[in-house]
């Protein structure tokens, strides 16, 4: 005798109690269910931050991190058909597959397989990142725009030989809140001891060398340096000039469309840079002064940050944060698998349940389908609060 034929049979009919054993059968299956959801809708969170990181310029298109989201439906779209209509058959008759629980584990496998591709293209993209910001360290570049070689030496690092418009980065310097650092620098055209006046921890800060009459003179950028990624793929820019005919001066970054960024110097403000001009489209500029090209044929690529370094003759750019590499379609290979897993999983064992689920408990069955795909997202918040691990792809070894 079963337990539900305890119940009261007078109020429950014995269609509805079997009905009940009927889907309580069904809903074992579906306890693995919120593990394959927890990794399926991780496309709209870990996977589009993974795409924040990655380089989505296909000639003169960007393809935006959220945009990825739609080659699943894509990919549905078209597996869908060809998974019923050729794939199965041919399975069929290799006696592969022919039952929706063997579908159903192939899919989940899949499933897994897809975040193992997804980790192999995480490992080739860290690689590409910028030096994080810490809590107790700061980033620092120094550029030398006097026109000379110069040798810096601080306490904090080791001499170091610049030539004019060279750059040199320290990105671990220990600090503590507001710190001052002494540089001494020595050069045919400058030299004399300088300070870094405010260096914060868990702060980019750059930093300029300039000539004044053969003595050393150091001016700290207006603002942090851009030097974390974040959805907008445009790129950053900042104009560092060094003049020497005190006369005003008009800098710009032109392309074919017109002004993307501009600056205006004053008479007599002959050393000195401006606060980041961020959202310049991605394309290729000239850096004009006065109307002249001081830098030609500059490319500007994706989410970079570019410090642009000119005088009255001459440019150069350099980059302070380098644009990813690494493209943003590496990650279609996921996709197909993790699609060819909804296919199979999620298609198949949906179709299954429903079938299999009496007629009065059909709508039951679909809730509590929807059900693990709640649980499957609370799995996925969970782990994402707890802040386990440093990286997307863990580690264990050092």
């Amino acid at each position: 005798m079963r337990w539900i034929d305890y119940a009261d049979q007078t109020k429950y009919e014995k269609e509805l109690r079997d009905d009940v054993m009927s889907v309580l059968k069904v809903l074992v299956l579906f306890v693995p269910l919120p593990i394959f959801w927890a990794l399926f809708d991780q496309q709209g969170s870990r996977w589009t931050f993974q795409a924040v990181n990655m380089n989505g310029r296909i000639g003169s298109y960007i393809i935006k991190p959220d945009q990825m989201q739609v080659v699943n439906p894509v990919l549905i779209l078209i597996c869908l058909p060809i998974m019923e209509a050729v794939v199965y058959p041919c399975l069929s008759r290799l006696h592969l597959l022919r039952r929706p629980l063997q579908r159903m584990t192939t899919g989940g496998i899949l499933a897994a397989v897809s975040f193992i591709v997804s980790a192999l293209v995480e490992y080739q993209l860290e690689k590409t990142y910028p030096v994080a910001l810490s809590a107790d360290l700061a980033q620092l570049r120094i550029f030398n725009m006097a026109p000379c070689n110069v040798s810096l030496a601080s306490d904090r690092f080791g001499p170091v030989d610049l030539g004019e418009m060279d750059m040199h980065a320290e990105l671990a310097l220990k600090a503590i809140d507001e710190m001052s650092l002494k540089l001494s620098v020595t050069g045919s055209c400058a030299k004399g001891d300088v300070t870094i006046d405010r260096l914060k921890a868990k702060t980019a800060q750059s930093v300029y060398v300039f000539s004044n009459n053969g003595t050393a003179l150091l001016k700290e950028a207006p603002s942090p340096d851009t030097v974390t990624r974040n959805s907008d793929v445009n790129a950053v820019v900042r104009f560092v000039y060094s003049f020497t005919d005190g006369k005003g001066h008009e800098i710009k970054l032109r392309n074919s469309k017109g002004t993307a960024a501009s600056a205006t110097v004053s008479a007599g403000d002959m050393f000195g840079s401006t606060a980041e001009t961020k959202g310049v489209a991605i394309d290729t500029y000239d850096v004009e002064v006065d109307g002249s090209k001081v830098i030609s044929d500059l490319f500007l690529d994706v989410s970079g940050t570019y410090s642009l370094l000119v005088n009255e003759k001459t440019g150069r750019s350099v980059a302070v944060k380098e644009p990813s590499s690494v493209y943003i379609l590496w990650q279609i290979p996921q996709y197909i698998v993790l699609t060819l897993a909804e296919v199979m999983f999620s298609v198949t064992g949906l179709e299954f349940a429903f079938t299999q689920a009496p007629v009065s408990m059909k709508s039951v069955l679909a809730s509590a389908w929807l059900l693990t795909v709640a649980v499957g997202n609370v799995i996925v918040v969970v782990v994402a609060e707890a802040k386990l691990f440093d990286s997307q792809v863990y580690t264990p070894c050092c």
